[in-house]
């Protein structure tokens, strides 16, 4: 089995709400995981994020689409 982690957040520093930016009506993170959905090598998804409030409209976003969710740490991306 091929587990696919998808790391993701509101907050960025250099691109305020990057992922929410929208491409032909869907946002950049919709049509990145549409294209991960439709990838024949990856089995199972899991999206990955930050306990800040923000994100939620990504984890609502991920489970529209069936995926998993963890929420962990803001600071250290190996303990998310």
């Amino acid at each position: 089995m091929t587990l696919g982690i998808i790391l993701g957040r509101v907050g960025s520093s250099r691109f305020k709400e990057k992922l929410l930016r929208k491409i032909d009506g869907k946002t950049i993170f919709e049509l990145f995981l549409d294209n991960l959905i439709k990838c024949k090598n990856i089995n199972r998804l899991v999206f990955a994020t930050t306990s800040d409030p923000k994100n939620k409209i990504l984890i609502d976003i991920a489970k529209k689409k069936n995926i998993d969710h963890v929420i962990g740490s803001e600071k250290n991306v190996l303990n998310r």
